[in-house]
C-alpha cells in the first residue's frame, strides 16, 4: 500500500512528461495479503488517473468451484467449449480496471468458464499481474506467456527475502518412508492395488528401504543422488502421469508432483546441490537440497526488461546479492523507516537463552514477560523460536500474579488458515476487560503478512534473535557457503535470524499513527554484529543505533 501511495503521487506528473507503461508489470508475492495490498496499491494509482488493467492470479486447486478438481472436457462443463464462451468474457472484462480472485470468479460464472484458465486469458492482456512468484520462478507452473508479449515485461518483488528460499525448496526433493507410504495407501484405495501407480510406489519404498541399509547411508556421504531410488521414482512420475490422464485425483497429482521433483533435482544436480539422508521419526528420509539459487533466480529474472527487489530485510547488500544473483551495475537503495522512531519505545532484557541454559533461565524469561504486560496495556503478540520453548514459558507465565485481565493464547503447529483468522479476530475487538497475548514462534504464521494496526496491537515480545535450528539442512548451507570462501554462520544463521526478529517487529507500526512497546529478550543482543543488523531500521533508529 506504501506503494502505491508513492506511484499514485508521482503519476500526475509522469503522465505529464508523457510516460506510459511500456511493459506488462508482473507484482510477485509471496502471501494472499500482499496480492491483498497491491490490489490496494492499483487502486490508489487508478484514482490517480491510472489507466492500467490489474489482474490478480490464484492457485488452480482454489480457483476451482469444484469439491474435486478435474480439468477434462468430458468432465468439466467450464472446461468444455472454453474457447467458445472466452470472447464475450474477455469483451466485458475489458470495460473495468481491477480484476481481483473474486471478481475474476463471477466473471468465470457469469460465462459458465474455468476461473483459473480465464484468469490465465487476462492476464494475457493486463497491464499489471498480480501473483506468487511461481508464476516466474518455478519451471514446473511457470506461465511463459507473462513474460513475453509486446514490451516484455517488468518485475515487481515484494518480500524479497523470501524468494530464495522459496525457489531453494521449489527445486529440491524429498521424500520418507512415511509419506510413501501414505501415499501409495491413498493410492491403494483410490485406484486398486493393481494399479500402476501402486506398484511403482511400491518399488520406491523397497528402493528407499535397501538404500536405508547402506553404511554410507546412515553416515550422510551420499555425494549423488542414489541411482535406484530415482529410477524408482521416474517410474512413479510415468505412472502418476497416465493416471491423471484417465481423471485419477489428489494421489495422482501428488505422486506425479513428486516424480517431478526429483526427475529436475536429480537432472541438474551440481556442487550447489547436496544429499541428505537421515533416519528420524518418520523413517529413512533423503532429499536433494539446492544449496543456493542464486544463478536460477538470476537467470528468470533476466528474462524481463527489468527487476526490482524490494523488503524491510534485505540489508545488508551484499548478502542479498548471494542470494538473488546479482550483475554489474545492479542498483541497491536503503531508504530510511518512515515512520517516528519516537512512538516505538524498545527495550532489552539481556538473559542469556542460549540452548545450553535455556531451562535455567525460563523462570527469568518468564518473569520478564509478565512484568512487560502488567506494566503495558494493549495487545501483545509474543515470539519464541520453538513450539517446545513456547509452551515452556507460556506455562511459567500463567503461574504468575497480577495478570487476570490477560487472555493468554497459542499458535499450534499446522494452523489452517480459518484458524490462524480465528486466533486473530480476537485483536479485532479491543477489550479494556480482556487483552490478548498471544505467543507465535518467529518465522511462523504470524511473524509476517499480518496487519493489526491501530489498538489491535500495542505490544510486541521477541525471544532469542531468531537463530534457525541447526539441522541438517541449515548445517548443509553453512559448510557451502564456508567452501566458497564466505561466513557460513553469518549467512545461514545470523542474518535469517535477525530477518525473523525485524519482520516480527515489524507487526508493531503499520501507520504513521501507531505506536507501541517492543522487548527484545537475549543477551545476544549486545553483540555488535546483531545491532549492526538492526541500524537503518526503525529499531536501530528507536534504540539510536
Amino acid at each position: 500500500t506504501g506503494i502505491g501511495k508513492t506511484m499514485a503521487a508521482l503519476y500526475p506528473a509522469l503522465r505529464a512528461m508523457g510516460g506510459g507503461l511500456c511493459a506488462r508489470v508482473l507484482f510477485l508475492t509471496a502471501r494472499t495479503t500482499g496480492r491483498r495490498s497491491a490490489m490496494e496499491a492499483m487502486e490508489r494509482l487508478q484514482a490517480a488517473g491510472a489507466s492500467a488493467m490489474a489482474v490478480e492470479l490464484t492457485a488452480k486447486d482454489k480457483a476451482c468451484p469444484h469439491p474435486v478438481r478435474d480439468c477434462r472436457p468430458e468432465v468439466c462443463p467450464q472446461a468444455r467449449g472454453f474457447y467458445d464462451r472466452l470472447p464475450a468474457a474477455l469483451e466485458e472484462a475489458l470495460g473495468g480496471g481491477r480484476w481481483g480472485a473474486a471478481d475474476i470468479a463471477a466473471l468465470a460464472q457469469r460465462h459458465e468458464l474455468c476461473p483459473f484458465e480465464l484468469s490465465l486469458e487476462l492476464a494475457r492482456i493486463a497491464d499489471v499481474v498480480i501473483c506468487d512468484y511461481n508464476y516466474v520462478y518455478d519451471p514446473f507452473v511457470a506461465v511463459d506467456a507473462l513474460m513475453s508479449g509486446p514490451g516484455g515485461a517488468a518485475l515487481l518483488v515484494d518480500e524479497a527475502h523470501q524468494l530464495a528460499p522459496r525457489v531453494q525448496d521449489g527445486l529440491s526433493a524429498e521424500t520418507d518412508m512415511h509419506a510413501l507410504r501414505e501415499l501409495r495407501r491413498e493410492t491403494g484405495r483410490a485406484l486398486g492395488r493393481r494399479d500402476a501407480l501402486y506398484r511403482a510406489l511400491s518399488g520406491a519404498i523397497r528402493a528407499l528401504d535397501a538404500l536405508a541399509q547402506e553404511p554410507e547411508f546412515e553416515s550422510g556421504r551420499l555425494e549423488a543422488p542414489p541411482k535406484a531410488l530415482v529410477t524408482a521414482l521416474y517410474r512413479v512420475l510415468d505412472a502418476a502421469g497416465e493416471a491423471l490422464a484417465r481423471g485419477a485425483g489428489a494421489c495422482a497429482a501428488q505422486a506425479f508432483s513428486l516424480g517431478m521433483s526429483w526427475q529436475y533435482a536429480s537432472t541438474h544436480f551440481c556442487e550447489r546441490y547436496a544429499v541428505l539422508t537421515e533416519n528420524g521419526e518418520e523413517g529413512p528420509r533423503v532429499r536433494l537440497l539446492l544449496l543456493c539459487a542464486a544463478p536460477e533466480i538470476l537467470a528468470r529474472s533476466q528474462r524481463a526488461r527489468g527487476t526490482v527487489y524490494f523488503s524491510a530485510t534485505l540489508a545488508p547488500f551484499d548478502a542479498a546479492k548471494r542470494m538473488l544473483g546479482t550483475e554489474q551495475g545492479d542498483a541497491c537503495l536503503l531508504l530510511a523507516s518512515p515512520f517516528d522512531p519516537a512512538k516505538l519505545h524498545v527495550r532489552i532484557a539481556p538473559i542469556d537463552i542460549r540452548y545450553a541454559v535455556r531451562e535455567q533461565t525460563a523462570p527469568q524469561v518468564a518473569a520478564e514477560i509478565a512484568a512487560h504486560l502488567r506494566l503495558h496495556r494493549g495487545n501483545t503478540l509474543v515470539f519464541f523460536p520453538s513450539y517446545a520453548y513456547m509452551a515452556r514459558i507460556a506455562d511459567l507465565i500463567a503461574d504468575e500474579p497480577g495478570l487476570e485481565g490477560t487472555v493468554l493464547l497459542r499458535e499450534a503447529r499446522g494452523m489452517r488458515e480459518e484458524e490462524k483468522n480465528t486466533l486473530l479476530s480476537v485483536f479485532e475487538r479491543p477489550e479494556a476487560e480482556r487483552r490478548p497475548a498471544l505467543c507465535c514462534v518467529l518465522g511462523g504464521a504470524f511473524s509476517e503478512g499480518i496487519d493489526l494496526a491501530g489498538d489491535r496491537l500495542s505490544n510486541v515480545i521477541i525471544v532469542s534473535t531468531g537463530l534457525p535450528q541447526p539441522d541438517t539442512r541449515v548445517r548443509a548451507m553453512q559448510r557451502y557457503y564456508q567452501e566458497q570462501g564466505e561466513d557460513g554462520f553469518f549467512l545461514c544463521m545470523t542474518l535469517p535470524g535477525m530477518v525473523r526478529v525485524i519482520q516480527a517487529a515489524g507487526r508493531l507500526i503499520r501507520t504513521e499513527e501507531d505506536s507501541g512497546s517492543l522487548l527484545l529478550i537475549d543477551s545476544r543482543y549486545g553483540h555488535a554484529r546483531t545491532r549492526a543488523l538492526l541500524a537503518g531500521t526503525l529499531i536501530g533508529d528507536a534504540l539510536g543505533l
